[in-house]
């Protein structure tokens, strides 16, 4: 039974600029087998976001917020699911 894969989610703060980003999950796993990302826009959405994951480990997850038209970048959150054993 300790091999079956769990699931924990949870969301960011603020990201407005463009650049990249690490986020520190709240606790360390033993072994992170993969991440998903989702996109909360808050305000207006006024042009596309685009976020990159670009790697994981054990205790954060690393990614680039990109902006269709920088000049009108939002301000996002980023909703994560983690997935380990």
């Amino acid at each position: 039974m300790e091999n079956l894969i769990k699931v924990d989610t949870g969301i960011t703060g603020d990201y407005t600029s463009l650049g990249n980003y690490t986020y520190n999950f709240p606790k360390s796993y033993n072994k992170v087998l993969g991440v998903a990302i989702n996109v909360y826009k808050t305000g207006t959405a006024t042009t596309l976001e685009n976020i990159y994951l670009i790697g994981f480990n054990n205790t954060n997850f690393s990614f680039v917020k990109d902006c269709v038209d920088s000049s009108k970048a939002n301000t996002i959150k980023i909703a994560y699911t983690v997935f380990y054993i």
